[in-house]
């Protein structure tokens, strides 16, 4: 139901700017039908630190799925947009963020029945997202400081760490492969400019993205021990299933940044 409501909002805040602006810098405001607005394109770049939320930071000690175990990562991100009388317009966006995992997923495998005991080793991947989105953008002028909001709206590709445990001399006993899922993203971001030329300015920023991407994966299954044959010849991690997993993931994060606003000529 809260999805629906931010879609919602963010429809009715994309038609209502679009609509202010008529896309060409005319405005169709009552009492000031057909007159030229301002225009002025910028171009913003920031990075920053991305701090994840609620489900996926979540550290459960069990094989519960939609445990992110992501700790806290980087992001980057670039906009281009128009914005009419220094006070509202639309942007394109495009993000990519990377989360680490947490290493109390160490709890998680061994108390899922995975040996735990210096002969094995354990390797971890990545949570990685891009994101291309668009939407409003609106913004207050308060001499050199501006304060800026912003609401996106768009596609998500999100990739799911690997997880592979082995013996330390590097036999494979199980793994998950990376997978991958999408879903649409939507992010609600505040900011705050300080004009250091008519050329730039320096921005801090505080985002909040979230989406619930269909994941697909697979999982192998090994034998754990050591499997000698009659002719003396050794296995270790001898392949024994596959699993077709899909789960949806929630996803969620903090974005603090800081960057800088381009306003091409």
């Amino acid at each position: 139901m809260k999805n629906k409501i931010i879609s919602a909002l963010f429809i009715g805040f994309t038609i209502l700017t679009f609509a202010q602006t008529n896309n060409t810098g005319i405005s169709s405001t009552p009492g000031d039908e057909g007159k030229k607005m301002p225009k002025r394109v910028f171009s913003e770049l920031t990075i920053g630190i991305a701090i994840p939320q609620g489900d996926f930071a979540s550290t459960g000690a069990n094989l519960e799925e939609v445990a992110g175990f992501a700790v806290n990562g980087g992001f980057l991100f670039a906009n281009y947009g128009v914005i009419y009388n220094n006070l509202f317009g639309y942007e394109v966006a495009f993000s990519l963020g990377i989360n680490p995992l947490d290493k109390k997923i160490d709890d998680m495998l061994n108390n899922a029945g995975y040996p735990s005991n210096t002969g094995y080793d354990y390797d971890y991947g990545k949570w990685s997202n891009i994101n291309i989105m668009l939407g409003p953008h609106f913004s207050l002028p308060i001499e050199k400081f501006a304060l800026d909001l912003r609401l996106l709206g768009g596609y998500m590709y999100l990739e799911r760490p690997f997880i592979k445990q082995t013996f330390n001399n590097g036999y494979l006993i199980a793994e998950q492969n990376s997978g991958h899922g999408s879903a649409f993203v939507w992010q609600l971001g505040t900011g705050m400019r300080y004009s250091i030329s008519k050329d730039f300015d320096i921005k801090f920023s505080l985002d909040y993205f979230k989406a619930k991407p269909k994941i697909k994966y697979q999982r192998y299954v090994f034998q754990n021990d050591i499997i000698i044959e009659e002719d003396g010849t050794t296995h270790y991690g001898v392949f024994t299933g596959l699993s077709n997993i899909k789960y949806t993931q929630p996803i969620s994060s903090y974005n603090f940044g800081i960057g800088v606003v381009f306003y091409p000529k």
